[in-house]
């Protein structure tokens, strides 16, 4: 959108009364309509007239799968198709009443959707828009209607990918998978067992009549992995609004000198510089001696026998403190990568969080096997087998 502005502010790109410049939004963002209302004001602010095609979206599965990899609190596109269908009526509303400042439009297959349109439309110039190969039986019922009633008939533009096997592969096993869904139009329409009055419903009064809005069957991202454990949240540095403030706040961490020590002895103090920047000190490490490590691990071993004695659900808990703690202070550990190893900010949020993972997934495997008896076959001499209960 910042590249989008900037183009706006171009003269030279509309002189000689040019007006191809346009952007494409998928309804299926929550952002969508207040995307739409921006990029009106943007239009107007500059007086510039933008072509604005709306879409249902593309690769929903991909950012579903994108936004639980990522960690993020929620998802950026609805999880209901019906809601899809709502904000695009309410996006269609908005560039429909903008007709000084764009130029609207509507890529459908879906009959209902087009019918909408053109009730909310009245005399603005708008167009459809199809994919090649798709829609034409659709668009051509329209254009019989169009002519039945007087109406002028509306532009369709087609759309068709061009490219080598290569590029288009990816691209039409999409079409497929998107127009192969239970809840495409594409696919309701076809099927003999769907009736008209199914196809021709209300989306707004079905959205209205859900309860929950969201799809409970989508679990949130930080629920991933059910009951065992909690996913590591994630970072966006994509939003702006999470990254700058973000960026602030690990400018000031810059300030700090960090301290490194063994849990036993002194050792021998020496500075850390950053790797890609020798000027930087980020702190000071004591390294153990020799004697110090022997006592350390000798320290751990006769620590064992009290930790197993814990049992399964007291150490998944301390574990499971361990990857809070890790989390309220990922910011300074974000620091630490990036200053201290050289990483890059989105290798920093990723180190961090795998080492939460790991800590909640121990913490989830405590449980699990260690937390009550567990039964297996331990093969005995000659190939006699004993069944044999063993306990945490």
């Amino acid at each position: 959108m910042d590249m989008l502005e900037q183009l706006l502010l171009n003269d030279s790109l509309f002189a000689n009364g040019w007006g191809g410049l346009g952007v494409a939004i998928q309804a299926y963002q929550k952002r969508a309509l207040p995307l739409c209302e921006w990029t009106v004001s943007a239009a107007r602010a500059h007086r510039r007239k933008l072509m604005v095609r709306l879409v249902k979206g593309a690769y929903w599965d991909t950012e579903i799968k994108a936004a639980q990899v990522a960690g993020l609190p929620d998802y950026p596109v609805f999880t209901r198709k019906v809601a899809t269908d709502v904000s695009y009526l309410a996006c269609a509303k908005i560039l429909l009443s903008a007709k000084d400042a764009i130029y609207p439009a509507f890529a459908t297959h879906n009959a209902n959707t087009i019918a909408a349109v053109k009730a909310l439309a009245g005399k603005t110039p708008f167009e459809f828009q199809r994919l090649h190969g798709m829609g034409e039986g659709l668009y051509e019922e329209v254009a019989k209607l169009e002519k039945a009633i007087g109406d002028p008939q509306t532009p369709v533009r087609i759309y068709a990918p061009v490219g080598s096997h290569k590029e288009l592969l990816a691209y039409l096993v999409r079409r497929l998978l998107e127009n192969g869904a239970n809840s495409s139009f594409v696919n309701r329409i076809a099927d003999e067992h769907v009736s008209l009055d199914d196809l021709v419903r209300d989306p707004v009064a079905d959205l209205e009549a859900l309860q929950p809005k969201r799809n409970p069957n989508i679990i949130l991202p930080s629920e991933l992995f059910g009951n065992g454990r909690r996913n590591s949240a994630g970072v966006d540095l994509s939003d702006p609004l999470v990254r700058e403030p973000l960026m602030q706040r690990l400018k000031k961490l810059e300030a700090r000198s960090w301290s490194a020590k063994p849990g036993i002895g002194k050792g021998e103090g020496r500075p850390i510089v950053s790797p890609h920047d020798h000027r930087i000190t980020v702190g000071m490490t004591f390294e153990a001696t020799a004697d110090d490590v022997d006592r350390m691990v000798r320290a751990g071993h006769a620590a064992q026998v009290a930790w197993d004695a814990l049992g399964g659900e007291a150490r998944a808990k301390l574990l499971e403190r361990a990857a809070d703690l890790y989390e309220e202070h990922a910011e300074e550990f974000f620091s630490l990568c990036t200053r201290e190893a050289g990483k890059t900010l989105v290798d920093a949020v990723l180190e961090v969080r795998e080492a939460i993972d790991f800590l909640r997934f121990y913490a989830s495997e405590a449980r699990r096997q260690f937390t009550r008896p567990s039964r297996f076959r331990v093969p005995l001499e000659s190939g006699t087998k004993c069944a044999c209960t063993a306990v945490g």
